[in-house]
This record gives C-alpha cells, structure tokens and sequence, in this order.
C-alpha cells in the first residue's frame, strides 16, 4: 500500500499589512532631553532645614514623580488631556512667570499633573512624546488663588 500525500489545499494567506497607529492611539513617552534645572522657579531647591541641609526636595517627591510618569506613560495623548488626575492642557504664554526659553519659544508649552497637589510636569509634545523642561513641584509657572508668587530656592548642594 502506498501512501498518499497530503496536500494543503487552502491558499497561502497574504501577510496583513503593517499598520501605523495614529499620534492618538500612540501611548505617550518622556523626553528629558530638554530638562531645565537650572532655572531659579525649577531648580528642585527646598528650604534648607535641620533634617535638609542639601537643601532639595524631599524624596517622596521623586517617588511620586515617577509614579505618575508611569501611569501617564500607559496613556495616549488623548487620554492623558481627559484624565481629571493628570488634565494634560496648553499653557498660556503670557500668563506664565519664567521667559520661555528662546529656543522653545516657538513651541505649545503644556502641563499636566502629577495629582491634585504634587505639582507640575511643564514641557511641549511632539508626536506622542512629551518633552520634559520643567519639573514644578511648587506650581511656580502661574500665580493663583493658592500660589500667589513663586517660591524661589538656591539650587540644591548636590
């Protein structure tokens, strides 16, 4: 008896085509390329204190940073604008106290939270990657009703 071969009738499938997601559906990344820290409102200064004589801010400040750098960072762009935590939105320039830096001058300067009271992540988007300028823990970029002008400290001794 012989044996038959078996033979695959169906047709080869085609391979699907790649597909680029939309900037919209692109979750958001982090660029810290253009990170100013040397600036006097965003320096990551703190008073200097018995238990602070570096005179920078306290640790949990950097851990909630990363915290919500991580959520953030499974959002998209969209996402991240509707979020009532993070509320991802364009900053007025003229209504902010530090001078945009010259070369960011032609850039939409944005911010978004870290949550309600923690502070600010201030910087501009291109595609889905928001570039990093300040880190404002003291809401320094505006005056408000709870911050009425900026809290200035020396850069830490680091």
């Amino acid at each position: 008896m012989t044996k038959k071969k078996l033979v695959n009738t169906e047709k080869p499938k085609k391979a699907e085509p790649l597909i680029r997601p939309e900037r919209s559906k692109k979750l958001i990344e982090f660029s810290f390329r253009y990170l100013d820290r040397n600036h006097e409102l965003f320096n990551l200064g703190a008073p200097r204190t018995k238990n602070n004589n570096l005179g920078i801010i306290e640790a949990k400040w950097f851990i909630h940073l990363l915290d919500a750098l991580k959520e953030a960072s499974n959002r998209t762009v969209s996402e991240l604008s509707q979020s009532s935590v993070h509320d991802l939105h364009s900053v007025d320039p003229t209504n902010i106290n530090p001078k945009i830096p010259e070369q960011h001058k032609d850039e939409e300067l944005k911010q978004f939270r870290l949550n309600k009271s923690r502070g600010r992540v201030v910087g501009f988007l291109i595609d889905n990657i928001f570039h990093i300028v300040w880190l404002d823990p003291y809401h320094n970029l505006t005056n408000c009703r709870e911050h009425l002008k900026p809290e200035k400290y020396p850069e830490p001794d680091i």
